[in-house]
């Protein structure tokens, strides 16, 4: 096993000037793609941070949609549905037709489960 490490080391050294393990250009690529997954990063975690600030502010009609009546629940549709239009003008990430329509199949989905239990019951 010493043998390859030496070898590897003298490999190393003879294609790399600034002496072994030390390859200048391999240093300041490696130093880039760092940054880049950094920003990628810090980009993605902004957007998480932004896109629960948004769907948090919806939180006060989660209680009609889970437990309220159906009335209750037509009653809040208007305040719900301006609360998603102000998220689908000024958010950053979540005004994404992707993700509008996940939210209201999510919400519809939610109204026709509590109206099938209402009318069940």
């Amino acid at each position: 096993a010493s043998m390859s490490m030496s070898n590897s080391t003298s490999a190393l050294s003879e294609a790399d000037p600034d002496g072994p393990g030390f390859n200048m250009a391999r240093i300041a690529e490696l130093v880039q793609l760092w940054n880049r997954i950094d920003e990628a990063v810090a980009e993605m975690a902004n957007e998480a941070k932004d896109n629960v600030k948004y769907l948090f502010s919806l939180r006060r009609f989660f209680d009609p949609l889970y437990n309220g009546t159906p009335q209750n629940i037509m009653d809040s549709l208007p305040a719900l549905l301006n609360s998603i239009k102000i998220i689908h003008t000024i958010a950053r990430y979540y005004n994404t037709n992707e993700r509008m329509t996940t939210l209201f199949v999510s919400i519809t989905d939610q109204m026709i489960v509590n109206c099938k239990e209402h009318i069940s019951n």
